[in-house]
């Protein structure tokens, strides 16, 4: 037992291969360093008090080695610094109420950390930077005026049962290059972020949780990159991550539900891939996607979430393959003033309400996916949907107006509770090889000048009609097979204008076609067309 202090350099200093042993001593108030350890020297300390030295309560250098166990580093400027291939053992120490860190490692620094608290430091609780390593094991960082872990500058250290809440200035922040491994941790209650992800640094997240933080979950911006495996991101203020500026995670298995607003928001030419993942349960959209935003989504769930499940709009992009979006309280999917993606081999259904918007620069609403363009002088929404089936939503499979113009091909609309397809208010669209059955009234509902083009598509056992036109609805069928519908194989009245080439029109329950006011042009003239077959004509 020893009190070392008020000496005008160090308290103690040892170097050139010596071993020390401090046991229950005070090591305070010395004019630099409370322990200075260098050129290989080795220390022991055991229950020892280190605080109020000017620059640092412990530092190891040039390859030193120190093993600490039951110690306290506090109220100097950073507890314990590691430099120059310092190394060493912390086990139940607490790092607080320093000036700047906790603790501090540079230049190959690689120490152990087995549950150790760093609380209440004006910095950062750990500092990492100049190519430091480090392993820390069921620490926590916590309270701290920064963040609760700091890595830049080539830095790698990695975390297991990891705690990091409560911090001012995120839990996590990796930049200028920093990276960093967290296993089995859990990052809560910071502000503003839980995790931040900038200057083209990258991280690894493994089986961690980001919860119920002031702002975002996960914030990548500036280059950022990272791996998030069997991750639980909830209950954030506002999102559950963002992505944007080239941006680059990669995220799997990996959960994102109950943030107040969207789960997953994509921008300013963000990337990242999504794989496998469940995104649910958001206070408004699944995923939002927007100026430039280019997600990559593969097999994932997007369900439950109070407005839309996936929402692009303002020039957002996208690829959503084999997913199922499901039982999303507004749309499926919706698009706006240009926003533009592709859809393939997914299942889009389930959605509760219809909701119309008088916005300025809203194309349409629907159960499933909503089209949204603008008007003349912005950019049209363009969507392109490939081998996905829209079914069971509460009015429509897809709804498309004021200048929508998807791609829509080899995709399945069925048993939606009113109309298959529905083309309105200058809406467009291209519809190949698709399937459109057993909807509560029409296949395809098209007015108001509406323009869709249908080739090639098996229109059947709809409810109603298999296509109605009306109220100066136009739109091209060509070589469909319209069939066994309920009503009438296809309806034109009140000035509808719908052009029909090389149909087949059979076995509908009330007749092959009805037209009344308005007509419509059925065009069989050509001798290497098929006849045009119908069950009856109606005038």
């Amino acid at each position: 037992t020893c009190d070392v202090h008020g000496n005008r350099v160090n308290g103690v200093e040892v170097e050139k291969k010596c071993n020390v042993v401090l046991d229950s001593c005070t090591v305070h108030d010395n004019g630099q360093i409370g322990i200075h350890m260098h050129n290989n020297s080795q220390m022991v300390l055991e229950k020892c008090e280190v605080h109020a030295n000017d620059i640092a309560g412990v530092q190891v250098a040039m390859s030193s080695k120190i093993t600490a166990t039951h110690s306290n580093f506090h109220h100097g400027k950073t507890g314990v610094i590691m430099v120059e291939s310092g190394g060493g053992t912390f086990e139940h120490c607490n790092f607080y109420e320093n000036s700047i860190y906790g603790i501090c490692l540079k230049s190959n620094a690689n120490p152990e950390l087995h549950h150790c608290q760093m609380y209440k430091n004006k910095g950062s609780g750990v500092h990492a930077a100049d190519r430091a390593c480090g392993s820390f094991e069921q620490c926590g960082m916590y309270s701290n005026g920064a963040a609760g872990v700091s890595v830049k500058a080539g830095a790698n250290p990695s975390f297991q049962y990891g705690r990091m809440h409560g911090n001012s200035q995120d839990g996590v922040v990796l930049y200028a290059g920093g990276s960093a491994e967290f296993e089995h941790c859990e990052v809560y209650s910071n502000a503003p972020h839980g995790v931040e992800i900038k200057e083209k640094s990258s991280g690894t997240f493994r089986h961690t949780a980001v919860h119920t933080n002031e702002k975002t979950g996960v914030y990548l911006h500036e280059s950022g990159s990272g791996t998030f495996e069997a991750c639980d991101i909830h209950h954030n203020e506002i999102y559950g991550m963002v992505v944007e500026s080239g941006s680059t995670p990669k995220v799997h298995t990996t959960a994102v539900h109950a943030n107040k607003q969207a789960g997953v928001y994509v921008y300013s030419k963000g990337l990242g891939t999504f794989e496998e993942c469940d995104i649910h349960t958001n206070g408004l959209s699944g995923f939002a996607v927007e100026s430039g935003g280019e997600p990559m989504v593969l097999k994932t769930k997007v369900h439950s979430n109070k407005e839309a499940g996936v929402y692009i709009y303002g020039e957002g992009l996208g690829t959503f393959d084999d997913c199922d979006i499901n039982n999303n309280g507004l749309h499926g999917v919706e698009f706006k003033s240009g926003g533009d993606a592709l859809l393939r081999g997914s299942r889009i259904w389930d959605a509760h309400m219809y909701l119309s918007s008088s916005r300025a620069c809203m194309l349409a609403c629907s159960e499933d996916m909503q089209l949204l363009g603008a008007p003349k002088h912005c950019r049209l929404s363009l969507m392109k949907s490939r081998e996905c089936t829209v079914n069971s939503n509460m009015l429509y499979g897809m709804a498309v107006k004021s200048g929508g113009n998807p791609v829509v091909t080899a995709t399945e609309f069925r048993s939606n509770k009113q109309v298959g397809v529905y083309v309105y208010a200058d809406g467009g669209g291209r519809f190949e090889q698709c399937r459109v059955h057993k909807n509560g009234m029409y296949g395809i509902e098209v007015k108001t000048q509406g323009h869709p083009v249908v080739r090639d598509t098996k229109i059947e056992k709809n409810k109603k009609a298999g296509i109605f036109v009306h109220d100066q609805g136009t739109g091209s069928f060509e070589g469909c097979r319209i069939a066994r519908n309920e009503g009438y194989g296809m309806v034109s009245k009140s000035k509808g204008q719908p052009t029909a080439f090389r149909c087949n029109i059979v076995e509908n329950k009330a007749g092959g076609l009805y037209m009344n006011k308005g007509g419509g042009d059925i065009d069989d003239s050509d001798d290497e067309k098929p006849e045009m077959k119908v069950n009856t004509w109606f005038d």
